[in-house]
């Protein structure tokens, strides 16, 4: 067995959340710098059954004897690797196994020990990514729930702002609001935050630092401010 070859194994699976992403990958790398052959079986959920075996043949692994056990398999063998992960954050479990073979004897010992190493790994591999996705997702729902919060601080400072302005109440002074948002094809939020920072007193500028550039958002909001003043 290449030992350099099976680390670049190891370096170049493929990630993914997926199983079958992860475990054909590992049955690719694996040949020919862990052995001749190799092969997985998948079972996912209620999906029909994902096989793939490199190289390409069409037909699992047919040797004379399967070995089950540790030390180094005999010429002629598969080492058989059970593997399963059960379901989680809906997801289904997945279970299956991945078969190493030889046609010669391999060249170094510990070959079902190091079998069942790198499907551990590829295990490993596929719990990370799945956790990296709900951490995403949670940081996706964070981020949405605090732009909603700003949305919302926004439209209710630029109503109060209107109300005292143009002496109207909560409703009329949100419905004069929507309708420059509407005039204008921005939105509610955008039109509601420009005339927070643009109504007198709101956003005072401290003499020590220049002020910043504007943002082509701020240029296009002045033609909005335009279309609010004139309703």
């Amino acid at each position: 067995m290449d030992t350099g070859a099976l680390s670049s194994a190891l370096r170049d699976l493929r990630r993914s959340a997926e199983p079958a992403v992860v475990l054909s990958s590992l049955a690719r790398l694996c040949v020919p710098g862990f052995s001749d052959e190799c092969a997985v079986e998948l079972s996912e959920g209620l999906d029909p059954v994902f096989t793939v075996s490199f190289p390409p043949s069409g037909e699992d692994p047919a040797p004379d004897e399967e070995w089950w056990g540790g030390g180094d398999p005999p010429p002629g063998t598969t080492v058989i690797t059970p593997f399963e992960m059960p379901s989680a954050d809906g997801r289904p479990s997945f279970s299956g196994h991945v078969m190493h073979s030889w046609a010669r004897p391999p060249v170094a010992a510990g070959g079902a020990v190091i079998a069942r190493l790198l499907v551990d790994h590829a295990l490993a591999v596929i719990g990370y990514e799945r956790l990296a996705d709900r951490a995403r997702a949670a940081e996706e729902r964070s981020a949405r729930v605090a732009r909603q919060a700003m949305a919302g601080q926004s439209i209710g400072e630029a109503v109060g702002l209107v109300m005292g302005s143009r002496h109207l109440g909560r409703t009329a002074a949100l419905d004069l609001l929507r309708d420059a948002s509407r005039q204008s094809g921005g939105s509610l939020h955008e039109i509601c935050a420009h005339v927070v920072r643009t109504f007198p007193g709101t956003a005072a500028e401290s003499p020590d630092e220049p002020a910043a550039s504007p943002s082509p958002v701020v240029s296009l909001e002045r033609h909005r401010c335009t279309t609010f003043r004139s309703i």
